[in-house]
């Protein structure tokens, strides 16, 4: 079996309990994470796609938040 995929990997905050998720509507913190000063061009055509879809991804989660409790949503382990 993997690591990752072990019963014992799974990761709890100080409680013993899963963290939660957070959910953050904040562009300009996902843009500043995608600006590289070396490589100016590198992610570019992301930032554009992120900012031009925007709107619809704010959209998207009202949506979400009115058909489920988003408060007591477990954080999901994208990297490690």
């Amino acid at each position: 079996m993997l690591p990752g995929r072990s019963l014992n990997s799974t990761r709890l905050d100080h409680d013993g309990e899963h963290p939660k998720a957070n959910i953050n509507l904040n562009l300009e913190g996902l843009l500043a994470k995608l600006e590289d000063p070396g490589q100016r061009m590198n992610y570019a055509w992301i930032r554009s796609r992120i900012t031009r879809m925007w709107g619809g991804w704010l959209t998207g989660i009202n949506a979400l938040s009115q058909k489920q409790n988003l408060k007591e949503r477990e954080r999901k382990r994208v990297s490690w």
